[in-house]
């Protein structure tokens, strides 16, 4: 599993900073809780729910270490969503 991303990795670490990496890291993992929530109100299953609160808090952990800014954009952006997808 880790060896099939091996080389993506290597070009990453070559031509990215530490920063875009977290920052795209932080995204795709804010992506996974909206679709997480997203799930949750389509089913009602609660487990979609907690796997939303855990990529959400994935989401926020990368963004701290990400460029100024990218921890209120995800922030921001989590918020919204969540609005759109659980209280709609």
């Amino acid at each position: 599993m880790i060896l099939e991303r091996l080389e993506e990795a290597r070009t990453a670490l070559r031509s990215k900073t530490k920063e875009t990496i977290e920052a795209e890291t932080a995204a795709t993992w804010g992506a996974r809780a909206i679709a997480a929530y997203e799930q949750f109100r389509a089913t009602g299953n609660m487990e979609w729910f907690v796997q939303g609160v855990e990529y959400e808090h994935e989401a926020v952990e990368h963004a701290a270490s990400a460029p100024p800014g990218t921890l209120e954009q995800i922030q921001l952006e989590l918020a919204q969503a969540k609005q759109n997808v659980l209280w709609r």
